[in-house]
């Protein structure tokens, strides 16, 4: 069996070899161009096209291999303290604010 470098789907897999390692044949089994089985096994490289893709035993969209976010700027100083307060004096406080602009005439409804 030829040596894959990349991870291919365990049917495209099993049918390579069930055509005797030969990438023309595996070809003309699945109906696809046979740039992209060369492509697929030597470099990795997936076809973008639905139909291709899904005569590859892939699946039909190209998922986005995972990436860890980097982490972003620090949080300002009110931001943390807001964060860090409870959610029922979050919540008073907000009651509070809005009680007093409704008596003092700022708040009209």
């Amino acid at each position: 069996m030829k040596h894959l470098k990349y991870p291919a789907p365990r049917a495209l897999v099993r049918d390579l070899r069930a055509c005797g390692d030969n990438y023309r044949k595996l070809a003309k089994l699945r109906n696809v161009n046979v740039y992209w089985i060369v492509r697929l096994f030597t470099y990795g490289e997936e076809p973008k096209t639905k139909a291709t893709r899904l005569k590859l035993s892939l699946p039909g969209k190209k998922r986005k291999p995972y990436k860890a976010r980097a982490p972003g700027p620090p949080l300002a100083d009110h931001v943390r303290w807001w964060r860090g307060l409870s959610k029922e004096v979050r919540d008073e406080l907000i009651l509070g604010e809005y009680q007093s602009m409704f008596e003092e005439g700022e708040w009209k409804c």
